[in-house]
C-alpha cells in the first residue's frame, strides 16, 4: 500500500466527520493543499457510501440520524444519534428501542409531575 501524507488523511477524516472541504489555516503549500483536498473528496464518497440507504427513525416527537462514527481499529461506521439526548445506537431496530423506552419515560415523568402540581 502506498505511503499516506498526515495532509491526506486529515482531508479523509475531516470528510468523515461532515466537515466541509476548507482546509485548516496551517495548510499553506499548493502540494499539502491538494493532498488535503484528495483526502476529504476520498473521505466524502467513504461517508457517502456508509449512510447510503440508511434512513432517520422516528418515534413520537423524537427522531435518531444516522452519523458516521469513528471506531476502534481506526475504521468508520454508522451509529443512529438520537436528537434530544444524545445517545448513539447501533442499529435502527436498537434506536427505535431506545427512543420508544424515553418516550415512555417522558410520559411517566410528565404524569408524576402534573399530579405533584398544586391546585389553586
Amino acid at each position: 500500500m502506498a505511503e499516506v501524507s498526515e495532509v491526506h488523511l486529515l482531508g479523509r477524516n475531516a470528510a468523515l466527520k461532515g466537515y466541509s472541504v476548507q482546509a485548516p489555516a496551517h495548510i499553506r503549500s499548493v502540494r499539502d493543499l491538494r493532498d488535503y483536498e484528495d483526502g476529504w473528496l476520498a473521505g466524502n464518497r467513504e461517508r457517502k457510501t456508509l449512510l447510503e440507504g440508511k434512513q432517520p427513525v422516528a418515534v413520537a416527537n423524537r427522531i435518531a440520524v444516522p452519523c458516521v462514527r469513528s471506531m476502534p481499529e481506526k475504521k468508520w461506521g454508522v451509529r443512529w444519534v438520537d436528537q434530544g439526548s444524545g445517545l448513539e445506537y447501533a442499529s435502527p431496530e436498537l434506536a427505535k428501542a431506545g427512543l420508544e423506552d424515553r418516550v415512555k419515560r417522558e410520559a411517566e415523568l410528565g404524569k408524576a409531575l402534573a399530579a405533584l402540581k398544586p391546585r389553586r
